[in-house]
């Protein structure tokens, strides 16, 4: 009995001296993307809740209407080409087992499931099924998304720190690719002076012989307007979205394993003409959620 409270008191002594160390040692952050030959298997899910109230002036409803949407993916991809520097593969199989969609309670089975797809980028990116035609339309709306709109949000690698960091420091985030980003792919201004984000590094620990880390990341950005040109809606002050992610990743860069957890809140208001030379109060939500698990595949 002795022995063993000894050797615990060893661990607990060696461990309190460790901590110090561990807070002083800067990592830089690397998160592996595969490269030619190389995979993954990517367990994902975005749900997402929004809602659009439009008032008049005398306080009648002219819409009041709520709608959600549920995409569910797993999926095993081999990367074929990843040209230096591109955020995407510009070729890759990818195996889907599961390929879902739920809007508003109704459930559809999306036409790839259980098909391995190549996708490949020329002008845009395209989707062919083995022993099949592209897929277009409607069928291939999800694939359009991640790919070509850029709607799907991944931070792994657009706002990480671009130098060393220690455990619990906190960085800014550059926020110049986010805000592009969300212009492309739902036509919101974001206001890039007044937005505000920070990164920090909350745990480091070895696992399978290698770094990994829990980083968060928050991100508060205003709305200046949504629409293009003529068609643009300018949004009321407190207009904005705000973000925060959790990623508990491999940091050295020799693994793609890890999982993301991100939530989203998008509110807006606007004072909006309604044809009549009187004005409407336009008012909206959205509330989401992004789940994703990803794991090494052999070779």
């Amino acid at each position: 009995m002795h022995a063993r409270r000894s050797g615990v008191l060893a661990a607990l002594a060696s461990l309190a001296l460790a901590s110090p160390l561990l807070a002083q040692q800067a990592y830089t952050i690397r998160i592996k993307e595969p490269g030619p030959n190389e995979g993954r298997a990517v367990g994902f899910s975005q749900s997402t809740v929004s809602s659009t109230r439009l008032t008049a002036e005398n306080g009648a409803v002219l819409l009041d209407q709520s709608r959600s949407l549920v995409y569910q993916a797993s999926f095993r991809e081999r990367v074929l080409q990843r040209r230096a520097g591109e955020r995407k593969p510009t070729k890759l199989r990818r195996a889907y087992d599961k390929a879902v969609a739920i809007q508003d309670g109704r459930e559809e089975t999306l036409p790839y499931q259980g098909k391995t797809l190549t996708i490949e980028k020329n002008k845009s990116y395209t989707f062919k099924p083995d022993g099949g035609e592209a897929l277009t339309g409607p069928a291939a709306l999800w694939l359009e998304r991640e790919f070509n709109r850029g709607e799907v949000f991944d931070p792994q690698q657009l706002l990480l720190p671009k130098q060393p960091v220690r455990l619990n420091e906190t960085w800014q985030l550059d926020l110049a690719g986010l805000a592009r980003d969300l212009e492309t792919a739902t036509g919101m201004q974001i206001d890039g002076k007044t937005s505000t984000g920070t990164g920090q590094l909350t745990r480091v620990y070895q696992k399978e012989g290698r770094t990994f880390g829990v980083l968060t990341l928050k991100m508060d950005l205003p709305i200046r307007s949504v629409g293009q040109g003529k068609e643009a809606i300018r949004m009321n002050p407190g207009s904005r979205v705000v973000m925060e992610a959790t990623l508990d990743v491999c940091i050295d860069g020799t693994s793609v394993a890890g999982t993301n957890r991100s939530t989203f809140t998008a509110s807006f208001n606007s004072t909006v003409p309604t044809g009549d030379g009187k004005k409407a109060q336009l008012t909206g939500s959205i509330r989401g959620i992004i789940q994703e698990t990803r794991t090494d595949l052999k070779n």
